[in-house]
């Protein structure tokens, strides 16, 4: 039912849900140092574990400065994710605005280019049948929707009006 532009469309965002996925991830784990270094400020500074590592790599700043930067980075994972969140959330919107608009102009279009009889034997305009009038013989519903079962009752229905 996907074009075969849609189905690329729906590729991408299989791949961007992915890449949103990481960086989620990513924006949870940057809250890792900043809450190792507010629990203790030392532990930048003892040479053990992944907060002496960020500290050496950043080069050796003071405990608050590395808290700075590390709340820095978990704000700009942050936005990053959530740029990335709207700009996925943007085109899958826009992908089923499309497929919408698409599958609703071609059941229109196939709907009016049908005959008439196949309206006239649909079950569901015989359910839906608002224009009929009620016969008086049998009590059945005859409208301009329904075709009467024999050809005696159709000219008995149209010279009857």
């Amino acid at each position: 039912m996907l074009m075969f532009r849609e189905r690329l469309h729906v590729g991408m965002l299989a791949v961007g849900m992915t890449v949103n996925g990481t960086l989620q991830s990513f924006s949870l784990a940057a809250l890792l140092p900043v809450i190792g270094l507010m629990l203790d400020p030392g532990a930048a500074t003892s040479g053990k574990g992944y907060l002496a590592t960020l500290s050496r790599i950043l080069g050796h700043p003071e405990p608050g400065r590395l808290l700075t930067l590390c709340l820095f980075g978990v704000l700009a994972a942050i936005v990053l994710k959530n740029v990335f969140d709207l700009a996925y959330n943007h085109s899958l919107n826009r992908l089923v605005a499309a497929v919408e608009k698409r599958v609703a102009v071609e059941l229109l279009r196939d709907c009016m280019a049908a005959p008439y009889a196949w309206f006239l034997s649909n079950k569901q305009s015989r359910a839906a049948n608002l224009g009929s009038q009620n016969d008086p013989e049998n009590g059945r519903a005859i409208g301009f929707r329904r075709l009467p079962r024999n050809k005696k009752r159709l000219g008995r229905t149209a010279t009857s009006r």
